[in-house]
């Protein structure tokens, strides 16, 4: 999401700073056979590019940069900080209808209600497509709706962060 964003940043006469507590740039990437693609694609874009930064913090009209190995700052102007971090489901229909509790669904004619794809937890479209196809091959099955795995683990202060100064 961070160089999707650090490209429309761009493309919008923005000078941006693209930083990320990861090695690499959009890091998951790797997974899905785009992460030079991508890599090169930010590095030609952006102003300057930090791997292994974190933001540490934000004042007026700059920003700090730690390394994520020594803690060892850097000051970059700043106009504007981009948080890129962890995705949160959004099961807000799920939860309504839990809400109800099992006796109202069962008078409804509702046997189960469960979450897939993103609702369950936001990821690629390939883990959407793959959670949906799991339970339908397994409705009707003891399995629970619950993902046997996470699909990002994103900790505390391990954001992906776009600096921007001047634009449009």
């Amino acid at each position: 999401m961070a160089g999707v964003l650090a490209e429309q940043l761009t493309a919008a006469g923005c000078e941006v700073t693209f930083a990320t507590p990861e090695p690499l740039v959009s890091a998951f990437t790797q997974y899905t056979a785009e992460q030079k693609r991508v890599q090169r694609r930010v590095i030609e874009l952006c102003s300057a590019v930090h791997t292994s930064t974190a933001l540490a913090r934000a004042e007026r009209g700059t920003a700090r940069l730690a390394c994520t190995y020594t803690g060892r700052e850097t000051v970059v102007p700043a106009d504007a900080v981009v948080l890129v971090t962890g995705q949160v489901p959004r099961d807000g229909l799920y939860r309504e209808l839990t809400d109800l509790g099992p006796d109202a669904l069962a008078r409804a004619g509702i046997r189960r209600v469960a979450r897939v794809g993103d609702a369950l937890g936001p990821g690629i479209i390939a883990g959407a497509v793959h959670s949906g196809h799991l339970f339908a091959r397994t409705l009707d099955t003891a399995l629970t709706d619950e993902t046997p795995y996470r699909r990002e683990n994103v900790a505390p202060g391990d954001d992906r962060l776009l600096l921007t100064k001047g634009g449009a």
